[in-house]
């Protein structure tokens, strides 16, 4: 299989180039869905529609190596995956319409999307992967089925406090004060991996 990336010759849409790399970077996204996110079906067809928008949307600009357009691929691929499963869990719920991932929800504006990444301080939208990976393997290891469920509520499938709390009947303070408690012992197990950056506090519904 190719080892190396003609980043020129992808920047100006070389079709034989472009198809040389493509089971690279079809081979990262199925990675991404499946280990990263669970995925045991559609995992082709959402990475199909990841590499169409990567093609579209990655920036050829001066300097870009080919680990870029992998960690780009991998971080759009994450995005998709997330957002099919929003939209999925929404259908099950019979919300009878959708929001997407990227849309506002705050007058910051924050998308929903953004709830996953928020809760770490200084860390590159490349390595989103890997921190959810670590987070993933901390939340089993030290949170509770309590903390679990509203962890990932609130920072995966981007639930308000309040939605949790009509779900779940749990009172609003429980589920702040839960959420907190649950992001204290996710930040002492990534440091013991070696994961340094510390948590925000959650925000309020």
């Amino acid at each position: 299989m190719k080892k190396t990336f003609d980043m020129a010759k992808l920047g100006v849409g070389n079709e034989v180039e472009w198809k040389s790399v493509f089971p690279i970077l079809f081979a990262q996204a199925n990675e991404v869905l499946r280990w990263k996110l669970g995925f045991a079906e559609y995992v082709d067809d959402i990475s199909q529609e990841s590499l169409v928008e990567v093609i579209r949307s990655f920036k050829f600009k001066k300097g870009k190596k080919p680990e870029d357009l992998i960690r780009f691929t991998r971080t759009v691929t994450f995005r998709k995956g997330v957002d099919w499963l929003r939209k999925t869990n929404a259908e099950k719920r019979g919300w009878g319409g959708v929001l997407s991932l990227n849309e506002k929800i705050g007058e910051d504006g924050m998308t929903r999307l953004d709830l996953i990444a928020s809760s770490l301080d200084g860390v590159d939208s490349y390595e989103l992967c890997d921190i959810m990976s670590a987070i993933s393997k901390c939340r089993k290891e030290s949170l509770n089925e309590k903390e679990k469920q509203f962890f990932h509520s609130f920072y995966i499938l981007g639930e308000t406090q309040s939605e949790i709390s009509e779900v779940t009947d749990a009172p609003l303070g429980s589920i702040g004060t839960t959420l907190k408690r649950s992001l204290e012992k996710l930040k002492s197990c990534l440091k013991s991996k070696g994961i340094d950056n510390p948590f925000n506090q959650p925000e309020s519904a």
